[in-house]
């Protein structure tokens, strides 16, 4: 079931960088759990500005790359405390970054990998009617 549009996912996108970048200042999280978060956010946000998406400024990266790379690093997040031991003896930070991951890997899973621009509108202007006109009395 996907429900997330392109742009909706932009938006989590930048929610979930300041939710990762301020919770530790927030909820005093140090070391492992807080080294964790602030990589998360800062690989979210360099992902959210290349990406060829609605709130993306720069478009360098396609939109189903962006979302397998959302998959990969919601994996190291939610893994990150069996991953990096030291983080097991702070479990206020193992709740963290696991609610933190199980979103990351919750938005991915919800998104539709697939971003459609929308359609030009065919416009009628002058110079088109013009042409037609032109067009249609050579025809004659």
């Amino acid at each position: 079931m996907q429900i997330l549009t392109a742009k909706t996912h932009g938006y989590l996108d930048y929610l979930m960088v300041i939710w990762l970048a301020g919770a530790p200042v927030v909820f005093g999280l140090e070391g492992v759990a807080a080294l964790v978060a602030y990589s998360a956010a800062a690989a979210i946000t360099v992902l959210a500005l290349l990406t060829d998406y609605p709130v993306g400024p720069i478009k360098a990266i396609a939109f189903p790359d962006h979302v397998a790379a959302d998959y990969l690093v919601a994996g190291i997040v939610t893994l990150s405390p069996w991953l990096f031991g030291s983080l097991n003896d702070d479990p206020a930070g193992v709740d963290f970054v696991m609610v933190s991951g199980l979103a990351m890997l919750v938005t991915a899973i919800l998104t539709k990998d697939r971003f459609e621009p929308p359609r030009m509108r065919r416009r009628r202007g002058p110079v088109r009617l013009w042409m037609r006109r032109r067009t249609l009395a050579r025809a004659a």
